[in-house]
């Protein structure tokens, strides 16, 4: 499974939303699927399942609004 599939199935669980409707360039916060708290979440998944911390500076929209733009943010923390 890749870290998007992992990240897609936390966002349709935990925000109850259709797993099939949730692609890679999806806007999740655009869309209404996470809010300000919802990236918080977010945030703490990504830190417990890929030992990811997120710094301040890091929690801005590019990191956090698309899968996209969370595997980008994972990669770029490696």
């Amino acid at each position: 499974m890749t870290s998007k599939d992992r990240i897609r199935a936390f966002i349709a669980e935990n925000f109850q939303y259709d797993i099939e409707l949730i692609k890679d360039d999806t806007a999740l916060l655009e869309s209404d699927i996470i809010d300000s708290t919802g990236v918080m979440e977010l945030v703490f998944f990504l830190d417990e399942e890929f030992g990811v911390e997120a710094e301040p500076g890091d929690l801005v929209p590019e990191n956090f609004n698309t899968l996209n733009g969370m595997e980008r943010f994972l990669e770029s923390k490696k």
